[in-house]
Protein backbone atom coordinates (compact mmCIF):
# COMPACT_ATOMS: atom_id res chain seq x y z
CA UNK A 1 0.00 0.00 0.00
CA UNK A 2 2.92 2.22 0.70
CA UNK A 3 3.19 5.68 2.85
CA UNK A 4 0.33 7.54 2.32
CA UNK A 5 1.91 11.08 3.17
CA UNK A 6 4.83 10.22 0.16
CA UNK A 7 1.79 9.36 -1.92
CA UNK A 8 0.46 12.59 -1.00
CA UNK A 9 4.00 14.01 -1.64
CA UNK A 10 4.27 12.58 -4.87
CA UNK A 11 0.88 13.78 -6.38
CA UNK A 12 0.87 17.05 -4.78
CA UNK A 13 4.81 17.72 -5.82
CA UNK A 14 3.48 17.98 -9.73
CA UNK A 15 0.40 19.79 -9.83
CA UNK A 16 2.03 22.14 -7.30
CA UNK A 17 4.58 22.74 -9.61
CA UNK A 18 2.24 22.84 -13.05
CA UNK A 19 -0.02 25.59 -10.84
CA UNK A 20 3.13 27.41 -10.77
CA UNK A 21 4.38 27.26 -14.03
CA UNK A 22 0.70 28.53 -15.02
CA UNK A 23 0.86 32.00 -12.76
CA UNK A 24 3.45 32.67 -14.31
CA UNK A 25 1.85 31.45 -18.02
CA UNK A 26 -0.83 34.01 -17.09
CA UNK A 27 1.23 37.02 -15.58
CA UNK A 28 1.67 40.09 -17.96
CA UNK A 29 4.80 40.75 -16.08
CA UNK A 30 6.34 37.15 -16.73
CA UNK A 31 10.16 37.53 -17.97
CA UNK A 32 10.32 34.28 -19.19
CA UNK A 33 7.69 32.96 -22.13
CA UNK A 34 5.72 29.29 -20.94
CA UNK A 35 6.99 26.24 -22.39
CA UNK A 36 4.07 23.46 -22.35
CA UNK A 37 4.74 20.35 -20.56
CA UNK A 38 6.22 17.21 -22.72
CA UNK A 39 3.03 15.19 -24.00
CA UNK A 40 0.10 17.10 -23.94
CA UNK A 41 -2.14 20.27 -24.12
CA UNK A 42 -1.05 21.77 -20.74
CA UNK A 43 -4.19 20.47 -19.01
CA UNK A 44 -3.94 20.82 -15.08
CA UNK A 45 -6.42 19.06 -13.99
CA UNK A 46 -5.51 18.05 -10.57
CA UNK A 47 -6.66 15.08 -8.28
CA UNK A 48 -9.31 16.12 -6.13
CA UNK A 49 -9.85 12.62 -4.25
CA UNK A 50 -6.19 11.26 -3.86
CA UNK A 51 -7.27 8.07 -5.99
CA UNK A 52 -4.60 8.83 -8.82
CA UNK A 53 -7.67 9.47 -11.05
CA UNK A 54 -6.13 13.11 -12.17
CA UNK A 55 -8.68 13.54 -15.31
CA UNK A 56 -11.54 15.51 -13.99
CA UNK A 57 -11.61 18.00 -16.38
CA UNK A 58 -11.00 21.57 -14.40
CA UNK A 59 -9.85 22.07 -17.58
CA UNK A 60 -6.74 24.77 -16.41
CA UNK A 61 -5.42 24.91 -20.31
CA UNK A 62 -2.91 26.44 -20.70
CA UNK A 63 -3.13 26.59 -24.36
CA UNK A 64 -6.24 28.14 -24.74
CA UNK A 65 -6.45 31.87 -26.58
CA UNK A 66 -3.49 33.34 -24.89
CA UNK A 67 -0.22 33.12 -26.54
CA UNK A 68 2.08 32.23 -23.86
CA UNK A 69 4.81 30.04 -26.16
CA UNK A 70 8.43 32.23 -26.98
CA UNK A 71 7.15 34.24 -29.81
CA UNK A 72 9.07 37.31 -27.92
CA UNK A 73 11.20 38.34 -31.15
CA UNK A 74 14.92 38.33 -29.69
CA UNK A 75 16.58 38.22 -32.78
CA UNK A 76 19.23 41.22 -33.69
CA UNK A 77 18.32 42.70 -37.05
CA UNK A 78 21.20 41.66 -39.02
CA UNK A 79 19.97 44.62 -41.72
CA UNK A 80 19.73 47.33 -39.47
CA UNK A 81 21.05 50.33 -40.91
CA UNK A 82 24.39 51.61 -38.83
CA UNK A 83 23.27 55.48 -40.29
CA UNK A 84 20.33 55.61 -38.97
CA UNK A 85 21.15 58.31 -36.40
CA UNK A 86 22.63 60.12 -39.01
CA UNK A 87 20.92 63.43 -39.52
CA UNK A 88 20.91 64.92 -42.95
CA UNK A 89 18.41 67.96 -42.44
CA UNK A 90 16.95 68.29 -45.91
CA UNK A 91 18.75 65.89 -47.39
CA UNK A 92 18.49 61.92 -47.48
CA UNK A 93 20.50 59.34 -46.30
CA UNK A 94 21.74 56.92 -49.09
CA UNK A 95 24.77 54.13 -49.19
CA UNK A 96 26.07 56.48 -45.98
CA UNK A 97 25.92 60.06 -47.22
CA UNK A 98 23.44 62.55 -46.92
CA UNK A 99 22.78 63.69 -50.83
CA UNK A 100 20.99 66.80 -51.80
CA UNK A 101 19.93 68.39 -54.98
CA UNK A 102 22.02 71.58 -55.44
CA UNK A 103 20.13 75.07 -57.09
CA UNK A 104 20.77 75.62 -60.43
CA UNK A 105 24.27 76.71 -61.06
CA UNK A 106 26.28 75.35 -58.41
CA UNK A 107 29.13 72.44 -58.25
CA UNK A 108 29.03 69.80 -55.38
CA UNK A 109 31.62 71.42 -53.61
CA UNK A 110 29.06 74.40 -53.09
CA UNK A 111 26.02 72.30 -52.66
CA UNK A 112 28.25 70.26 -49.80
CA UNK A 113 30.31 73.14 -47.67
CA UNK A 114 27.28 73.64 -45.23
CA UNK A 115 26.35 69.95 -45.30
CA UNK A 116 29.90 68.64 -44.34
CA UNK A 117 31.77 68.94 -46.81
CA UNK A 118 32.00 66.79 -50.29
CA UNK A 119 31.86 62.69 -50.20
CA UNK A 120 34.46 61.56 -52.31
CA UNK A 121 32.15 58.20 -53.28
CA UNK A 122 29.61 60.40 -54.79
CA UNK A 123 30.93 59.40 -58.19
CA UNK A 124 30.47 55.93 -57.47
CA UNK A 125 26.85 56.40 -57.73
CA UNK A 126 26.36 59.73 -60.34
CA UNK A 127 29.65 59.10 -62.23
CA UNK A 128 29.09 57.29 -65.84
CA UNK A 129 29.87 53.69 -66.00
CA UNK A 130 33.38 54.14 -65.92
CA UNK A 131 33.08 55.79 -62.82
CA UNK A 132 30.94 52.77 -61.50
CA UNK A 133 27.56 55.33 -61.24
CA UNK A 134 24.44 53.74 -62.53
CA UNK A 135 21.01 54.84 -64.21
CA UNK A 136 19.51 52.83 -61.39
CA UNK A 137 21.13 54.15 -58.87
CA UNK A 138 20.71 58.01 -60.22
CA UNK A 139 16.87 56.82 -60.28
CA UNK A 140 16.96 56.16 -56.56
CA UNK A 141 18.80 59.27 -55.85
CA UNK A 142 15.70 61.50 -56.86
CA UNK A 143 13.32 59.73 -55.86
CA UNK A 144 14.88 59.82 -52.22
CA UNK A 145 14.71 63.30 -53.00
CA UNK A 146 10.95 63.44 -54.24
CA UNK A 147 11.74 63.42 -57.70
CA UNK A 148 9.64 60.18 -59.33
CA UNK A 149 9.70 60.19 -62.85
CA UNK A 150 11.60 58.71 -66.06
CA UNK A 151 15.93 59.62 -65.95
CA UNK A 152 16.73 59.56 -69.31
CA UNK A 153 20.83 58.31 -70.09
CA UNK A 154 22.69 60.91 -72.18
CA UNK A 155 25.78 62.56 -72.94
CA UNK A 156 27.48 66.26 -73.72
CA UNK A 157 29.35 67.86 -76.15
CA UNK A 158 30.59 70.68 -73.71
CA UNK A 159 33.02 68.65 -71.32
CA UNK A 160 30.39 69.47 -68.14
CA UNK A 161 30.45 66.08 -66.03
CA UNK A 162 27.29 67.07 -64.57
CA UNK A 163 26.37 63.11 -63.35
CA UNK A 164 23.02 62.93 -62.07
CA UNK A 165 20.93 66.16 -62.15
CA UNK A 166 17.67 68.06 -63.04
CA UNK A 167 17.27 70.15 -65.70
CA UNK A 168 15.73 73.65 -66.15
CA UNK A 169 13.30 71.86 -67.96
CA UNK A 170 12.15 69.30 -64.87
CA UNK A 171 13.96 66.52 -67.16
CA UNK A 172 15.90 64.25 -65.31
CA UNK A 173 19.48 63.07 -66.98
CA UNK A 174 22.85 60.86 -65.86
CA UNK A 175 25.49 60.85 -68.11
CA UNK A 176 26.39 57.41 -69.31
CA UNK A 177 29.70 57.97 -70.69
CA UNK A 178 31.16 60.98 -71.03
CA UNK A 179 32.38 63.51 -69.96
CA UNK A 180 32.81 61.90 -66.18
CA UNK A 181 31.24 63.45 -63.26
CA UNK A 182 33.47 66.23 -61.80
CA UNK A 183 32.32 68.00 -58.46
CA UNK A 184 33.37 71.38 -59.84
CA UNK A 185 31.43 71.72 -62.80
CA UNK A 186 28.18 73.03 -63.18
CA UNK A 187 25.70 74.91 -65.51
CA UNK A 188 23.20 77.47 -64.97
CA UNK A 189 20.50 75.20 -66.22
CA UNK A 190 21.56 72.03 -64.09
CA UNK A 191 20.63 71.32 -60.35
CA UNK A 192 23.23 68.59 -59.57
CA UNK A 193 22.58 65.49 -57.00
CA UNK A 194 25.51 65.66 -54.57
CA UNK A 195 26.47 63.38 -52.12
CA UNK A 196 27.80 65.06 -48.93
CA UNK A 197 29.30 63.70 -45.59
CA UNK A 198 27.22 62.44 -42.96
Amino acid sequence: MGNPVLRLFSIGLPVFALFALLLVACSNESPVPFEEPDGGSGDSDSDSDGDGDSDTDGDGDSDGDTDTDADTDTDTDTDTDTDSDVDCGEGVLLWGMCWFLGAAGQDCYEVCIAHGGYADATSQYVGTESQGGSLAECEQIFVALGYAGEVSAGYRDDELGLGCHRWSDGGLWWLEEYPDFDPDDSHGGAEIACGCLP
